[in-house]
């Protein structure tokens, strides 16, 4: 669906699309919508949703979990569901299979990516691994070094004003890092788990909570 006055009204946009199983979304700079899904991997528009086209050239899994847009080289990265990362440096004309398969968990399980506060990599939140940051605009991954964040099976992240992490846990609500007591500190309700994470341009925190 789409918004044109601040989400006021929504029209749908589903022409050209054989699934509408929809996982990701994100959005180039040049106003490219980029949406995967289940099934039948990636499709982009370059008319603001009016028409989509596959653009699945090199990406041999089609079912994808996350999607990222690194802005400063509109760089697109897609996590699929057991085949790794990929990303595509020409706007989707080709995809290549990033490092991330070195890791099985970091391949498997990859479910959302958000943008590092200073730097603008990208980082990657993962089930069983935690969290995997790229220096290289999403070409090679390293685990980020915070403890136990292992056994946390991790679904969404962001990261606050001050620097530190927000994990929002599959079976556990939200922590935080603690770094005066360097461990995980659990914020908010930690009844059930948590879907989606995000944080905007001013520090607001947005979570989303399964019903």
């Amino acid at each position: 669906f789409r918004s044109e006055n601040d989400g006021n009204l929504w029209t749908a946009i589903n022409e050209n699309l054989p699934n509408l199983v929809i996982k990701a979304i994100t959005v180039n700079t040049k106003g490219h919508v980029y949406i995967g899904t289940l099934g039948h991997g990636i499709f982009k528009s370059t008319n603001n949703g009016d028409t989509w086209s596959e653009v699945n050239t090199g990406l041999n899994f089609r079912d994808i979990n996350a999607l990222f847009a690194y802005r400063p080289d509109d760089i697109i990265i897609a996590a699929t569901n057991g085949g790794g990362i990929y990303r595509t440096t020409n706007d989707g004309q080709s995809w290549s299979r990033t490092n991330a398969t070195t890791s099985r968990r970091l391949s498997q399980y990859t479910n959302s990516f958000y943008e590092e506060l200073n730097s603008r990599n990208p980082v990657a939140s993962n089930n069983g691994e935690g969290l995997f940051i790229s220096a290289s605009k999403g070409l090679n991954w390293s685990p980020e070094d915070t403890t136990n964040i292992r056994e946390l099976d991790v679904n969404c992240a962001t990261q606050l004003p001050n620097g530190l992490y927000m994990i929002g846990l599959r079976y556990k609500g939200l922590m935080v890092w603690d770094d005066l007591e360097y461990e995980w500190v659990s914020v908010g309700n930690n009844a059930t788990g948590v879907t989606a994470l995000v944080r905007n341009s001013k520090g607001t925190i947005f979570v989303v909570y399964p019903n």
